[in-house]
């Protein structure tokens, strides 16, 4: 049992590399590479997990509103999809965000094996130390990146744009969420270390408690500078939400005694000298040793930031959008991922003339518009929920742990503030669920009742007593082992799909490439089948002139596709506009085809 247990936690740790995997054999390689490691990971942990919760009740979840919560959050999504436009695209998503239901229940899978393993401060402060830890090292790889380093996995990955800097996120926004978080919780163990008082501690002495805290506030200065290269005003404005959340929280619950007090405040201002530095290069002019800082696109987005700017216009026409879409469906909206829908119904005035969004850039807006009412209470509850667990942790616990906890709260509020307006991916899922969990421990230490009695006693719930009965937990382990192995078959057939996907664009071989991409995993097949139509449109008139043969099979398997990709996603106006750009190339050598453009032109604006 103890070789089981150890295998969780290496399974654990190998999750948190989940931001360093970039795939670039594959379609995608930022999103498709995360997803597949982490679900890949998640699969096998959880296949583990359920054979150790068997054998040990100890390994069983604790009582938990946010195990509830969240286990709403789950079904309200799968019943917004199963009403909404497109249930498969709400079930998989695309390669190109690799997220919809089936990534959500991973996560919420990865989060019921971190609240069911992992039961000691010490186990705890070790995983978010490792967290950090890689945090630290990514933020090197980026500066390494920024420096034009030669780097042996990521060399051949070029940056969207040396300006701002996203490293193997592939994003500056997502690199910049990723350290806003962890850059918070970082000044939470340099003050949580500078507080200890246990018998490590003291051997010590005051002197090496200190040299502690200010490791731990160098990781966070760390942080800091990649988040200033990411330039994600964004993400600045999590970090400045969590700061002041971290303030609230020390005005309330610090310590009386003058030594706890002026570790916090003092963990507090070293983030805060962070915010004040970048003010001063902003204030103090062009001239002088700053001057190149001060000219630095990242610290001109934050000091050029206004209503006016693109990429605010285009996150305010998709509020609207969403908006509209929550009016027309207002219980369960029109499904997880389904924003490109609401996109072509509702996209006027400034909105109708940018480039089409899947993502309104706006988890709250995003969650309304794809699942309602319904969803977005379940959000609002999960982060209500989460409040009140900080709140009752730093309640009831006092000295470092409470520290943490407190600057746990101001990583999750930096995370939501982020979030208004970005949108969830692989690497800000797993801060996600690795806070939530963290404090799901912390809110059930207060108890006065045994893990052991949770996880296995009446009190649980009413059908407890069911669960200790062998042939029910045997059939328990049984279900979960078989849905961990269909789940790991399914990760490793989009990885072949998406693989043979960029094989097919890297070396021209469309026909053979774009139908294994379809056929190995129909349910992601809508991007292959989109792109197989832009091609064959892109290479008609050259393969009817000089190949007939093979347009012809080109044809039969276009024709194919597009009467599935119809069926597949009926009311997403993409199908019928490649569709109607097919077809005219074709008329222009069969008349025949025109009226068949003219309707697939008619459907995609209607």
């Amino acid at each position: 049992m103890r070789l089981l247990g150890g295998a969780v936690l290496v399974g654990i740790a190998l999750v948190l590399v989940t931001p360093f995997v970039v795939m670039p054999q594959t379609f995608y390689p930022y999103s498709v590479g995360k997803a597949v490691w982490s679900r890949a990971l998640i699969e096998v942990v959880f296949a583990l997990w359920a054979a150790l919760a068997l054998a040990d009740p100890m390994a069983r979840p604790p009582r938990s509103p946010l195990v509830v919560i969240m286990g709403i959050g789950v079904a309200v999504a799968f019943l917004a999809g199963a009403a909404g436009a497109d249930f498969q695209r709400s079930l998989w998503s695309s390669y190109e965000r690799m997220q919809g239901v089936v990534d959500f229940i991973h996560w919420f899978a990865f989060f019921m094996v971190l609240v069911s393993v992992l039961r000691t401060p010490r186990a705890w402060r070790r995983l978010l130390a490792l967290n950090l830890a890689a945090g630290a090292v990514l933020v090197l790889l980026v500066v390494a990146r920024g420096l034009d380093l030669d780097l042996p996995l990521y060399g051949d990955l070029p940056e969207r744009s040396r300006l701002r800097l996203a490293g193997p996120l592939g994003n500056p926004i997502f690199l910049g969420s990723y350290l806003a978080v962890n850059a918070l919780m970082a000044l939470g163990f340099a003050a949580a270390v500078a507080l200890r008082r246990d018998a490590a501690a003291q051997a010590a002495g005051p002197a090496g408690r200190w040299r502690g805290g200010l490791a731990w506030a160098s990781v966070a200065a760390l942080h800091l500078w990649g988040l200033v290269l990411a330039g994600s005003a964004g993400a600045f404005a999590g970090f400045l939400a969590g700061l002041a959340f971290a303030g609230a929280g020390i005005a309330v619950f610090a310590p009386v005694n003058r030594h706890g007090a002026a570790v916090l405040a003092g963990a507090l201002a070293t983030g805060a000298l962070a915010v004040t530095v970048v003010a001063g290069l902003l204030a103090v002019g062009p001239d002088g040793a700053a001057a190149q800082w001060i000219h630095h696109p990242a610290v001109q987005l934050l000091d050029k930031f206004d209503l006016d700017h693109p990429s605010v216009r285009g996150r305010l026409a998709a509020w609207r959008m969403s908006l509209a879409g929550l009016a027309e469906r207002p219980l369960l909206g029109w499904g997880p991922e389904n924003f490109d829908v609401v996109f072509g119904r509702f996209a006027t005035g400034y909105g109708a003339a940018m480039e089409a969004h899947d993502r309104p850039h706006s988890t709250v807006f995003e969650v309304a518009a794809t699942t309602g009412v319904a969803g977005l209470a379940a959000w609002l509850a999960l982060w209500a929920a989460s409040l009140r667990a900080v709140w009752r942790a730093a309640k009831g616990l006092a000295g470092p742990m409470q520290v943490l906890a407190l600057f746990a709260g101001a990583a999750l509020a930096a995370h939501f503030v982020q979030g208004l307006a970005s949108f969830d991916t692989a690497t800000s899922r797993l801060q996600h669920m690795l806070l939530l969990a963290f404090l799901a421990f912390l809110a059930a230490s207060q108890r006065p009742v045994a893990p052991r009695k949770l996880a296995d006693g009446p009190a649980v719930f009413p059908g407890a007593a069911l669960l200790r009965r062998r042939a029910v937990q045997c059939t328990l382990f049984g279900v979960a082992l078989a849905v961990a192995v269909a789940g790991l078959a399914t990760t490793v057939a989009t990885y072949g799909a998406a693989r043979d996907l960029q094989a097919g664009i890297e070396k021209g071989a469309y026909l053979a490439n774009f139908r294994r991409a379809v056929d190995r995993f129909e349910p992601l097949a809508g991007e292959p089948r989109r792109l197989l139509f832009a091609n064959a449109a892109a290479h008609w008139e050259q393969l009817h002139r000089t190949r007939p043969g093979e347009a012809a099979e080109f044809g039969a398997l276009v024709a194919r596709e597009a009467a599935a990709a119809v069926v597949a996603e009926p009311l997403n106006w993409r199908v019928h506009r490649e569709l109607a750009r097919l077809y005219d190339r074709v008329a222009a050598f069969n008349p025949a085809f025109a009226k068949t453009a003219r309707d697939h032109l008619a459907r995609a604006k209607a």
